[in-house]
């Protein structure tokens, strides 16, 4: 084989080399994207929902009790939290979202038992509350936060095949139409110099 030839079978090659390069630099790109992306994500669902989620069930004696001296300010972290919520909340899935919605409703219903209960029995609410309400409520909590509170990587392969899979089907038609008419020319021209040769031959 001929240097000619062999450099006709390296054009011929060119457009599938290409692509192949092309695909595998986009895919690069997208799993940088991919990466920020969870990234950003879980930060947004650990601050605004899990850790006020957090910090909302361990002060609520210290909201319940100053809500019963009067001293409950408007910037307390009860009132915040529903704020982060319509905010924050369309970062879970609806069913999530719809649990922590309820999470806050048990989280109400503790407070006002503590309240209603009045100082005389604040300690003894309080008790009740951190053996038997708090306990399960962060359980579930955890439960629901689970999921997100991770740079998820299970779907990383099915990510990336699809992703492939959407990138050849793009450029595959052009790449064979191309990579044919290379070799096609190529097997012309030899089969053309072996039918010269031959009449020469005879």
């Amino acid at each position: 084989m001929d240097i000619e030839t062999i450099i006709k079978i390296l054009n011929a090659l060119i457009p599938i080399s290409i692509t192949i390069l092309g695909t595998y630099i986009a895919y690069q790109q997208w799993l940088t994207n991919e990466r920020k992306r969870k990234q950003d994500l879980f930060e947004l669902r650990r601050r605004y929902i899990y850790s006020n989620s957090m910090e909302l069930l361990y002060s609520l004696p210290g909201i319940a009790k100053g809500a019963l001296n009067n001293k409950l300010s408007n910037d307390s972290l009860l009132f915040k939290y529903s704020r982060y919520y319509r905010e924050y909340g369309y970062l879970l899935k609806p069913e999530d979202s719809e649990k922590i919605l309820q999470f806050y409703a048990e989280i109400m219903k503790a407070l006002f038992k503590i309240i209603q209960g009045g100082l005389e029995n604040y300690e003894k609410n309080v008790k009740d509350y951190e053996l038997n309400t708090q306990e399960l409520l962060r359980n579930n909590l955890n439960e629901i936060a689970e999921k997100y509170l991770r740079i998820e990587n299970d779907n990383l392969f099915k990510r990336l095949f699809n992703f492939l899979c959407n990138k050849i089907k793009l450029c595959k038609k052009k790449t064979i139409i191309n990579s044919y008419a290379h070799l096609k020319y190529f097997f012309k021209d030899e089969i053309k110099t072996t039918s010269d040769n031959e009449s020469i031959n005879s």
